[in-house]
C-alpha cells in the first residue's frame, strides 16, 4: 500500500474521476490493479535514476471499460478521488 495525499491507496480500492477523462466521459469508475515505483533512468546520465510512483488500474464504466492504464500517482491522484472503503 502507499500512501498519496493522505490517502492510503491499495490494491483493489475503487476510485471515480473528479473531471472529464478519456475525451469527454464523467463520473468514470476505475479499481487499482497495483502501486508500483517505476525506474527512470537518464540516457545522458545512466548514474541518474529518478523513482516515478505509479498506479495501475482497470477502468470498470464508460467507452474505456475493461482497459488497463498506468499513470504517475501524482497525476491520477489529482484526477480521481476514492470512493468508499474496500
Amino acid at each position: 500500500a502507499h500512501r498519496d495525499g493522505g490517502v492510503m491507496m491499495q490494491k483493489g480500492d475503487l476510485y471515480k474521476s473528479k473531471n472529464k477523462v478519456f475525451g469527454n466521459e464523467v463520473d468514470v469508475i476505475v479499481q487499482v490493479m497495483r502501486t508500483y515505483d517505476k525506474r527512470d533512468i537518464d540516457p545522458e546520465c545512466p548514474l541518474s535514476v529518478a523513482i516515478i510512483p505509479m498506479v495501475q488500474l482497470v477502468v470498470w464504466s464508460g467507452n474505456q471499460t475493461g482497459r488497463v492504464y498506468s499513470y504517475n500517482r501524482r497525476v491520477f491522484c489529482k484526477q480521481y478521488e476514492k470512493i468508499g472503503e474496500a
